[in-house]
C-alpha cells in the first residue's frame, strides 16, 4: 500500500488538511485548475440565464427547446469531437483542444456575436412564424429569434458538462489514486464551492449598474456587465492551461491511461462507444442516472427561472438574482463540503453519499411544486400574513 494512502495525520488536520507535504506540487495545481474552471462556470450559469430568459419575445418556456432543438445535438457533435480527440491525442493535447475551442467562441460572442446582436437576430422573420405558427411553438420561435443568445447558453451550458465534469474529472481520475481521492476531492469540492461565492459576489456587483464611460464597449450597463463577465472567463480558462501546463512538465503524473488500449485496440467509433455502453451494466446505469438527473432538473427549473422573470423582468436585475443565489447556494455547498461531505464519505460508503442528492432533490423538489400548486389555490392568504407575495415566496 502506498505511503500518501496510509499516512497519519492529527485530529484536527485529518479534518481540515489531510495533505501530505510532498503531495502540494501535484494538488494546487490541480486546485487550482478546478476552481478556474468551477469559477467560469459559476459566472457563466448566472449570465446564460439572464440572457435568454429576459431576451426579446422569450422567456423561461424556451428553455426546453434549447434542451432538446440545440443542446442535445450540440453535445453529440462535440463528444464526437471530443472521440476523435482521444483516440488520436494524448491527454495533454486534448486538454487544450478543448480548452481552446471554447475560449475561442467567448472571444468570438464577446467581440463580434453580441455587440452585432441586432443585425444578426432575424426579428422580422420570427415576427412572421409567430403569427403563423401556434401558440405553443413560442419557444422554438424565441431560440430561433435570438440565436446568438442560445449559442452562447449552449456553449455556457457545454462548458460545465464536457469541461467541468468529462475534460477535468477524467483526468483527476486517471491520475489520482483512490486514496488520494478520498482526502483530495473534498478539499477540491470547497475550493470549487468557494470560487461560486466569488462568482455571485461578482455578478451581484456588475448587476448594479455599472458603466464605465471611457470604455468603447456597449450602451447599457448590461451590455458591459456581459463584456466583464466574458474576459473573466476567458482569462480563467488561459489561466488553467498554464496551470495544467506547469503540472505536466513538473509532476510526475500516471501514465496516459488509454495509450496502450489504443494500440491493441484500434480506434473506437461513436457506434462502437455506444455499443460498448450498452455491454457495461456499470456504464448504462451511469447514463440512466445522468439522464434522470437531468430530467429533475430540467423540470424544476423552467417554473422557477420563469417565476424570477415575473419578479425580475430587468435583465441587469435577473442577473443580479442569480448572483445572490449563487452565493447562497456555494455558502451552503461549502458548509456541507466542510463538515458534513468529507466525514460522511469516510464513515460510510460512496453509495450511501451519493445517495443523498437524489433523496434531497425529491424531497425539495416535491415542497417546491406542492407550493406553487397551492399558492395557485388560495395560499395568497397565508403569504399575505407572512409579508410576502406567493410570487416572492415561490422565487
Amino acid at each position: 500500500m502506498r505511503v500518501e494512502e496510509t499516512g497519519s495525520f492529527g485530529k484536527w488536520r485529518s479534518f481540515f488538511w489531510p495533505i501530505h507535504s510532498f503531495e502540494l506540487k501535484k494538488f494546487i495545481p490541480m486546485l487550482l485548475i478546478y476552481c478556474f474552471i468551477a469559477f467560469s462556470y459559476g459566472a457563466l450559469r448566472c449570465l446564460k440565464d439572464s440572457m435568454v430568459v429576459t431576451a426579446s419575445h422569450s422567456g423561461a418556456e424556451a428553455i426546453p427547446f434549447i434542451k432538446v432543438w440545440a443542446i442535445l445535438p450540440c453535445a453529440v457533435l462535440l463528444t464526437v469531437f471530443f472521440t476523435r480527440l482521444v483516440n488520436r491525442y494524448d491527454r495533454e493535447k486534448v486538454f487544450y483542444c478543448m480548452m481552446a475551442f471554447f475560449i475561442a467562441f467567448f472571444v468570438l460572442f464577446t467581440f463580434v456575436l453580441f455587440p452585432a446582436r441586432e443585425y444578426l437576430h432575424p426579428h422580422g422573420l420570427a415576427d412572421q412564424l409567430q403569427a403563423f405558427l401556434p401558440p405553443g411553438c413560442k419557444g422554438l420561435i424565441a431560440i430561433f429569434r435570438n440565436w446568438t443568445f442560445v449559442l452562447f447558453y449552449v456553449m455556457s451550458e457545454l462548458w460545465g458538462s464536457a469541461i467541468l465534469t468529462v475534460l477535468f474529472w477524467g483526468f483527476a481520475n486517471e491520475v489520482t489514486s483512490v486514496g488520494e481521492a478520498k482526502r483530495f476531492y473534498v478539499l477540491w469540492s470547497i475550493g470549487a464551492n468557494m470560487t461560486g461565492i466569488l462568482a455571485g459576489q461578482i455578478t451581484v456587483f456588475l448587476s448594479e449598474g455599472l458603466h464605465i464611460s471611457w470604455i468603447p464597449y456597449g450602451k447599457t450597463p448590461w451590455d458591459q456587465s456581459v463584456l466583464f463577465v466574458n474576459c473573466i472567463v476567458i482569462f480563467c480558462g488561459v489561466a488553467a492551461i498554464a496551470f495544467f501546463r506547469y503540472l505536466n512538465k513538473n509532476v510526475a503524473l500516471p501514465k496516459n491511461s488509454f495509450v496502450p488500449e489504443k494500440k491493441e485496440m484500434g480506434k473506437m467509433s461513436m457506434r462502437k462507444n455506444i455499443a460498448y455502453l450498452f455491454q457495461s451494466k456499470y456504464l448504462l446505469y451511469i447514463a440512466i442516472i445522468v439522464l434522470a438527473y437531468n430530467v429533475c432538473i430540467n423540470l424544476v427549473e423552467v417554473v422557477w427561472k420563469n417565476q424570477i422573470k415575473q419578479l425580475y423582468p430587468d435583465p441587469s436585475s435577473y442577473h443580479g438574482y442569480m448572483g445572490e443565489v449563487m452565493i447562497w447556494m456555494s455558502v451552503l455547498a461549502t458548509l456541507i463540503s466542510v463538515f458534513v461531505s468529507g466525514n460522511f464519505i469516510r464513515k460510510f460508503s460512496w453509495t450511501a453519499s451519493a445517495l443523498v442528492t437524489p433523496v434531497i432533490t425529491c424531497l425539495t423538489g416535491t415542497a417546491f411544486f406542492a407550493f406553487v400548486v397551492l399558492s395557485n389555490l388560495g395560499y395568497a392568504s397565508l403569504a399575505g400574513w407572512i409579508g410576502a407575495t406567493p410570487l416572492v415566496l415561490s422565487v
